[in-house]
């Protein structure tokens, strides 16, 4: 099954809901669960057996993994900055800490990828003091503006830049 793609048109998806105001977001746990509705309904569509290669929230022999799908072919970290939640500098830090996590998912030989939103753009704004260069932590991908103002990253761990 070809996963990258059912991570990559669940994420697309994800994006069209939210930026339409279809879905409202509190909490990591709400893009999680999102993703994992889509995910699940895309392998479905593709005959995925059963059970279901999809988990949320697994251990792979340390850190927890927010979204894993496949026998670890593709492992998932989430975030989320919303408005008014201030800390914009420890957010920054917890991004460096997900990019950490990527890090050892790769050397497992899985597809590491990172998912944001970030309502503020205090992280996704080059023009920040706490912009998170998603290049500069060896993440191949670019943040992108929605119509709701908001910014998405999807990017891949591929640790070509320096650490």
């Amino acid at each position: 099954m070809d996963f990258d793609s059912i991570i990559k048109d669940a994420w697309s998806t994800f994006l069209e809901e939210y930026s339409e105001g279809r879905v409202t977001l509190l909490s990591e746990g709400d893009v999680q669960s999102e993703l994992y509705r889509l995910c699940r309904e895309r392998i479905m569509k593709h005959g995925g057996a059963r059970p279901l290669a999809l988990h949320t929230q697994v251990s792979i022999g340390g850190p927890i993994v927010d979204l894993m799908l496949g026998q670890r072919e593709v492992l998932v970290e989430i975030k989320l900055e919303r408005q008014g939640t201030g800390g914009y500098t420890s957010h920054l830090g917890q991004y460096l800490e997900a990019t950490a996590k990527l890090r050892s998912y790769k050397e497992q030989g899985a597809r590491a990828i990172l998912l944001a939103i970030d309502e503020t753009g205090y992280l996704a704004r080059d023009d920040r003091r706490n912009f998170f260069d998603p290049a500069s932590h060896g993440l191949v991908g670019k943040w992108e503006q929605l119509s709701n103002g908001s910014y998405a990253l999807f990017s891949e761990y591929t640790g070509g830049a320096a650490q």
